[in-house]
C-alpha cells in the first residue's frame, strides 16, 4: 500500500512540474520551446480554459495577470491531499 502511495504522489508531483513547465514556456518565444509547449499544452490547456471561464485574468493597464496556472496548481496539491487520505 505505501508504494501504491508513494506511485500516485509522484503522479501528481510530475504533473505539477509539468504545470510549471508549461508556464514558464508560455514566457519564452523559441522554436523548440514551443514543441514541448505544444506538447504540454494537451495536458493543461482543457483545464487552463475552464478555469478562465470562471476566473478572468486581471487587466492591470497594459498588461493581463492570469491567476488560472496558480488555481490549477493548488487545485492539484488540493486533489492529491485527498486522494491521500481516501487511501489511508
Amino acid at each position: 500500500m505505501h508504494s501504491i502511495m508513494q506511485l500516485i504522489n509522484e503522479i501528481f508531483n510530475v504533473y505539477a512540474l509539468g504545470l510549471v513547465v508549461y508556464t514558464v514556456l508560455s514566457w519564452i518565444n523559441n522554436p523548440s520551446a514551443n514543441k514541448i509547449r505544444a506538447w504540454l499544452e494537451k495536458l493543461y490547456l482543457p483545464l487552463l480554459t475552464f478555469i478562465r471561464t470562471k476566473i478572468k485574468p486581471i487587466n492591470t493597464g497594459n498588461k493581463l495577470i492570469d491567476f488560472s496556472p496558480v488555481i490549477l496548481f493548488v487545485g492539484i496539491m488540493i486533489v492529491r491531499k485527498i486522494v491521500y487520505y481516501l487511501l489511508i
